[in-house]
């Protein structure tokens, strides 16, 4: 038999109270311990420059652009994975691209994320392209 369990109470007060008590108890869970934490506006994401090789990448994203290789999009199948994907084809073909295309992974097949099985899928795909 399924049992449920209830959550101990959590103090909400740390948050205001112009947050819905139930989102505040959810927040607070979830480990948000200051209003700011909530803050999803632009000016809260990290700057690219710290992502790791993002120089490299752009060098060579510019260049298969201006030579016009073949770039696929991997997307994944999830609302997001869906809407990034399409916004990132868009994106390289309004910067020049004609030979832009996206692929999605079966997860059932293929799991999450940019498996092992699922690059040697793509590498033996690009290559009978070529």
């Amino acid at each position: 038999m399924i049992e449920i369990q209830r959550r101990p109470d959590v103090d909400i007060s740390i948050l205001p109270d112009s947050i819905p008590t139930l989102l505040r108890r959810l927040y607070i869970s979830r480990g948000v311990s200051d209003v700011a934490q909530l803050e999803k506006a632009a000016k809260g994401l990290h700057s690219y420059q710290q992502l790791a090789g993002i120089d490299a990448a752009v060098e060579l994203l510019f260049e298969s652009i201006k030579q016009q290789k073949r770039i696929i999009v991997v997307g994944d199948f999830d609302a997001d994975g869906a809407t990034s994907s399409a916004l990132s084809v868009l994106a390289l073909r309004m910067l020049g691209s004609r030979n832009v295309d996206y692929l999605v992974p079966n997860r059932f097949e293929d799991g999450y994320g940019l498996s092992l099985r699922w690059s040697i899928k793509l590498s033996r795909l690009v290559q009978k392209s070529s």
